[in-house]
């Protein structure tokens, strides 16, 4: 369904693949979504809109069930009286806390002091007594508003009553289970990181572990209510949460690091990076409500092709390459796939991309270079171990999470998630398999991308000087950008600035002095919004700036002015996106674009993800 959902003009669509929900519905809708059915992926909530995204392969579905979802709310009544329950460390605590619907999550926080360093301030800001503080901030519960900034950093609120700008000066380090005030909300950090929020407190509730499902001892519908709480109390607390073994510690980071593998077990060793090498799979990380981005390989074509070669299923993890100059020692035999942007040596021999190939324990395999585009990728029969956050071993480099929590460094070892060693050895004695009964997948997929990367339907790459041809859904209707400047978006062409990661690339307009973009400031709003769901392929466009394009490291919620959202076939081109790189950007109608994006969905995967049908 293309149009809006819910009768009464509640949801939009929002590129291909998701919907955006608005105003009180918003809200309204946050229950139904935890037993959502599978062709529902994920959604993400800001202060007042909520993002629901699904499988592009049930775009009528997912319309259908969303539209009865938002009538349904029409004749549902106020929230039952709220019931206070004590959030231990367990994590049954929060999960009983979220399946009553109102029920309020009773956090202990030690106030002031070294715990609080900015109580006092935060008194004299407001006008009142640090005493006076801590009481409001423990009067009322407040509602969890939406996840943003970092998985498990709950907005709570609003809170006028303690309503304050953010520090001048960010703290370098601020510890898990610090709780501040910021832009009218309270939050509890939920892992050890920067911060510019005034902190009056700290909990010994460690809130947050991305290996627990659900991963925050409080959920999107849930109300939070803090009580004072002494030092000798903490200590008792803290120490049974880390005698139990179930939530990290404060300070730690649970969900990052090498796998805990014998080395003599390993099939390959890193003997150098390279640019940057993380793992990556192509399975969508479960958890947008809490603050999680998808994450995954950039080009997702280039790894399910590997995978294909490498006969893997397509959700196999591997490895994804930026620029080159990774050096893997085997350790074993084994067979590998290459595909994407760069090229590679076997042994100071060249070997090529689109193929399997059998590996010999000693030899050295080496990404040299790239070609026109920035990545690439390699599959190894049996997939790659890391750790599974969300149900994806991707690796968030943005919040350490997933994978290894980090990119690959000199001396870490690779091991197979599947397979055993026996069975490894003997797959990799035999003639490299071209996939199987996947045989037909890598060239059809190559010939679709093709496609896709030029915007035509023959199949060609476009010569590296020719611009990038960009398909996406324009979000004119939202009313953050003037249509006069979705018309200079497309009719410009831009270039990859030298700020571009995982997160996202910042384009500059070509022939802009300074590379900047034209005087009108973008076109957009003049100040920014408030932090709304964003998803990956939203082209933002700042005040005073060029476009943003979000990839799939992307924060879950962002304040700039929203303009676009790239195809689902486009976003995977995107992925092969580096400095200096010439882009344009074409629109096209979401009806067009579900099309679209269901047929690249079912090339790409088949009947993976596909149990609803």
């Amino acid at each position: 369904m293309s149009g809006r959902a819910g009768g009464g003009g509640d949801a939009l669509p929002f590129g291909d693949r998701a919907f955006l929900v608005r105003g009180p519905a918003a809200r309204a809708l946050l229950p139904h979504l935890p037993g959502a059915p599978p062709f529902i992926l994920g959604y993400a909530a800001g202060e007042s809109e909520l993002l629901v995204e699904f499988d592009p392969r049930a775009a009528a579905r997912a319309a259908a069930w969303l539209e009865s979802r938002l009538l349904e709310r029409r004749l549902a009544g106020e929230p039952e009286a709220e019931e206070e329950v004590q959030a231990a460390a367990a994590p049954e605590a929060g999960a009983a806390a979220r399946t009553r619907a109102g029920a309020a999550v009773l956090i202990p926080v030690i106030y002031g002091g070294a715990h609080g360093p900015d109580l006092e301030e935060a008194a004299a800001r407001l006008g009142v007594t640090p005493e006076e503080v801590v009481r409001r901030h423990t009067a009322r519960p407040f509602p969890v508003a939406f996840f943003g900034f970092a998985p498990g950093f709950a907005y709570l609120g609003p809170v006028p009553e303690l309503a304050l700008p953010r520090r001048d000066a960010p703290r370098v380090r601020v510890p898990a289970g610090a709780v501040g005030l910021a832009a009218g909300y309270t939050a509890v950090y939920p892992r050890e990181g920067p911060g510019g929020w005034h902190l009056i407190g700290r909990t010994p509730v460690p809130v947050f572990d991305p290996l627990r499902e659900p991963p925050v001892v409080f959920g999107p519908s849930d109300l939070v209510r803090f009580r004072p709480a002494r030092e000798d109390e903490a200590r008792p607390r803290a120490a049974a949460a880390a005698a139990a073994g179930d939530a990290a510690a404060p300070g730690s980071a649970p969900g990052a690091g090498p796998p805990a593998l014998p080395p003599e077990e390993a099939v390959f060793l890193v003997e150098h990076p390279g640019v940057q090498a993380t793992l990556q799979d192509v399975q969508p990380r479960r958890g947008r409500a809490y603050g999680y981005p998808p994450s995954g390989a950039l080009d997702r074509a280039a790894l399910v092709r590997a995978n294909a070669l490498a006969g893997n299923p397509p959700c196999a993890a591997g490895l994804e390459v930026l620029a080159g100059g990774l050096r893997l020692r085997a350790l074993r035999h084994a067979v590998v796939a290459l595909d994407g942007e760069l090229e590679w040596e076997l042994d100071g021999r060249p070997v090529p991309t689109g193929a399997a190939l059998a590996i010999a324990a000693g030899e050295v395999l080496r990404a040299v270079r790239r070609r026109a585009g920035w990545r690439g990728y390699l599959a190894v029969r049996g997939g790659l171990a890391g750790a599974v956050v969300g149900g994806s071993r991707s690796t968030d480099v943005r919040n350490g999470i997933g994978g290894y929590g980090r990119p690959l460094a000199a001396g870490d070892h690779l091991w197979l998630a599947a397979a055993t060693e026996r069975g490894q050895a003997a797959g990799a004695r035999r003639a490299p398999a071209d996939g199987g009964a996947a045989s037909g997948v890598a060239p059809a997929l190559r010939h679709a991308a093709g496609a896709a990367r030029t915007g035509d339907g023959d199949g060609g790459g476009a010569a590296v000087d020719d611009p990038l041809v960009l398909e996406a859904v324009p979000l004119g209707e939202l009313g953050e950008v003037p249509p006069e400047a979705l018309v200079e978006l497309a009719a410009a062409t831009w270039r990859v600035g030298l700020h571009c990661d995982r997160t996202g690339v910042r384009l500059e307009r070509e022939g802009a002095a300074g590379g900047a973009a034209a005087a009108t400031g973008g076109g957009a709003n003049a100040a920014t919004a408030p932090s709304q769901p964003v998803t990956a392929g939203l082209v933002q466009w700042p005040p005073g700036g060029g476009p943003i394009l979000l990839l799939r490291d992307h924060p879950t919620t962002g304040g700039y002015p929203r303009a676009a959202v790239l195809t689902s076939a486009s976003l995977d081109a995107a992925g092969q996106l580096g400095p200096g790189r010439r882009v344009r950007f074409r629109w096209v109608d979401a009806a067009a674009a579900q099309a679209r994006a269901a047929a690249w969905e079912t090339l790409l995967f088949g009947p993976w993800r596909d149990g609803w049908r």
